[in-house]
């Protein structure tokens, strides 16, 4: 799952450069890294199924279960500058935004939050994941929670266990009926 670089890249004492590979296009050909970028540099449409982004150790460790025993325990990657990933590349870059520059939760990253929140047990961003989705549907009582949204997040939750959304996508799908008319 994860694998060490060579630690001469020149990165800071207290930083960590994360080689994210999509586990999706995993392929047996090699080809070298992509330069480290910001997470900042994250917002827009990443350039390939591989990124390499410079992140705080100390806030990584100190904010995910994963990053702390990968970085802070007694694997080779604790001592290292570079470190390799295979994963979800979309929903840890959602979790990386989140960890160094929140975003709000919305239908379209939502999903990507709480899949990348498991994967890399960041408690503070399920916990967050949580709140919204319990009261997404009394931010406006004028707009229903998209249907499509409710069935991708309910079969996404039955594979992964996620109890707190099998408890509350009844209600929200019993709204969408009745609130376009349905039952009247």
């Amino acid at each position: 799952m994860s694998s060490t670089g060579d630690g001469g890249d020149g990165v800071a004492a207290d930083e960590v450069v994360l080689e994210i590979t999509d586990s999706s296009s995993l392929s047996s050909t090699s080809t070298p890294p992509p330069p480290p970028i910001p997470i900042s540099a994250l917002d827009g449409p990443l350039p390939s199924p591989t990124v390499a982004v410079r992140a705080d150790r100390s806030r990584l460790i100190e904010s995910s279960s994963y990053f702390r025993i990968l970085l802070g325990g007694s694997f080779s990657e604790s001592g290292s500058g570079y470190v390799q990933i295979s994963c979800n590349l979309e929903a840890t870059v959602q979790v990386l935004r989140y960890l160094f520059e929140p975003p709000a939760i919305t239908h379209e990253n939502f999903l990507p939050l709480l899949e990348g929140a498991l994967f890399l047990a960041v408690e503070n961003l399920l916990v967050d994941c949580e709140r919204w989705f319990r009261t997404m549907g009394s931010h406006s009582s004028s707009m229903l929670v998209p249907l499509d949204f409710i069935i991708e997040v309910w079969y996404f939750a039955q594979m992964h266990g996620v109890t707190f959304v099998e408890d509350v996508c009844p209600g929200y799908l019993a709204q969408n009926f009745v609130g376009t008319g349905h039952f009247q």
